[in-house]
């Protein structure tokens, strides 16, 4: 005896009948699959892409990109906080002309005027202290010309400052130290040829000669006498040279960020 079908087990759900149709349907199936593909294409279209691997700004295609960690810490090796070059900058200046001070004071003091005493050797024939007064520039050049000299060495120190201040030099630890070191020998030497020191041996007791204590010697040349001031005034100068032909001729600026660009602009 065969029983009829219950009604309720015949009856399929129109949306179940809809989704075998269309899953049985090659020609449908094809064209959902586009669509979906067509959906992806735009939405990564509408997401910026940045070239150089840099991670982009979402939401805006022209936002800023975020630096490279390790471009940014290149970029800080070279450049100085200006707090912390004028720092260095002071003390070395200022600790050069005090040490070049105290030291010409101490020499005079102890092995009295020039002419007065022998050579004291430290290294026999070769380094020693003698005292010595040098009325002209550098190592005895332009005697005679101590005004000048005064003058020359005031407009030389505002041009030094100017420079470190307006000029950029504060962004370069080579400059900053350069600079330092000239703008401190200029001073002790300039605090002679004022004759602001006591010069006993002489009658009225003022000289406006620069005071000299260093001796060098080899075989039978005898350089000219010197100070710290001198070193300083070399070795600034010499730094100086040597940014002007092997470290000027890459400047230091940022890199220009990476470029963006959309991902729907290619073909």
């Amino acid at each position: 005896m065969r029983f009829p079908t219950p009604l309720s087990a015949s009856i399929v759900p129109a949306k179940s009948r809809a989704a075998k149709s269309r899953t049985s349907d090659p020609g449908i199936a094809k064209n959902s699959g586009k669509a979906k593909n067509t959906r992806k294409s735009k939405s990564q279209a509408s997401e910026p892409r940045v070239t150089g691997g840099q991670p982009a700004v979402a939401g805006n295609a022209n936002a800023p990109v975020p630096a490279d960690p390790g471009q940014t810490s290149r970029l800080s090796s070279r450049l100085w906080p200006s707090t912390g070059a004028y720092i260095v900058f002071l003390s070395i200046a200022g600790i050069g002309c005090i040490a070049d001070l105290v030291t010409k004071e101490w020499a005079f003091r102890e092995f009295g005027a020039p002419g007065s005493s022998n050579i004291w050797w430290l290294i026999e024939g070769y380094a020693g202290i003698e005292t010595a007064t040098n009325p002209g520039a550098l190592f005895g050049l332009g005697a005679g010309m101590t005004p000048l000299f005064a003058l020359l060495s005031v407009a030389a120190a505002a041009g030094l400052l100017s420079w470190f201040v307006w000029g950029g030099a504060t962004q370069e630890r080579w400059l900053t130290v350069a600079l330092g070191c000239i703008l401190g020998g200029i001073f002790g030497n300039l605090y002679d040829r004022l004759g602001m020191y006591s010069a006993d041996w002489v009658e009225g007791g003022r000289l406006f000669h620069v005071r000299d204590w260093i001796l060098l010697c080899y075989d039978k040349y005898t350089w000219p006498n010197f100070n710290i001031a001198d070193c300083m005034l070399v070795c600034g100068a010499s730094m100086l040279v040597y940014h002007a032909f092997f470290l000027a001729k890459t400047p230091h600026r940022a890199e220009s960020p990476p470029k963006v660009e959309s991902a729907g602009s290619d073909d």
